[in-house]
């Protein structure tokens, strides 16, 4: 994993990494679970949930993720919704959690149900249509992937560097 946050594009060459935790939280895993096999399902998506791991830098919220996992109603940028990226080094730049215990900065490394990623609809809180009454399964710009949907995204790790 550490390797996938450096190939991301942080530059920590001189920064070490200060830990690297799993969440293991089973409720918040079997609604992921539930999620990627609804995604998985839908026609569009031909059996293939196109799971990927993301960056997610949670400013100030990273205690209220790892207890409750991703909220999208709380999301205040629009489109509305979880952000994620493709890249640590969107993610852990601005977006960090820049005030960790013992200093330096936390970006979470989850795992997401991507779909077929098409654009927001307008609402800020919803995806276009892919196909006639079929949305698409979260907003893509460039690296950047907005979920609305809470269990679509797993908290699957933090890192913490400094």
């Amino acid at each position: 994993m550490v390797n996938h946050f450096i190939a991301g594009g942080v530059p920590i060459t001189s920064a070490r990494v200060v830990s690297l935790i799993r969440v293991q939280d089973l409720p918040l895993w079997r609604r992921y679970a539930a999620q990627r096999n609804l995604v998985a399902r839908k026609a569009t998506n031909a059996g293939s949930a196109n799971e990927q791991l993301l960056f997610h830098g949670p400013r100030a919220n990273t205690d209220a993720i790892l207890r409750d996992g991703f909220v999208a109603q709380y999301g205040r940028s629009r489109p509305f919704g979880i952000w994620t990226h493709m890249s640590s080094a969107y993610s852990g730049g601005n977006f960090a959690d820049a005030n960790p215990p013992g200093g330096g900065r936390r970006v979470f490394i989850c795992r997401a149900a991507i779909g077929t990623p098409g654009q927001d609809n307008g609402s800020g809180r919803s995806a276009n249509e892919v196909q006639p009454g079929v949305l698409a399964d979260c907003h893509r710009n460039g690296g950047i992937h907005v979920f609305y949907v809470d269990a679509q995204v797993y908290p699957e790790y933090l890192l913490h560097w400094r």
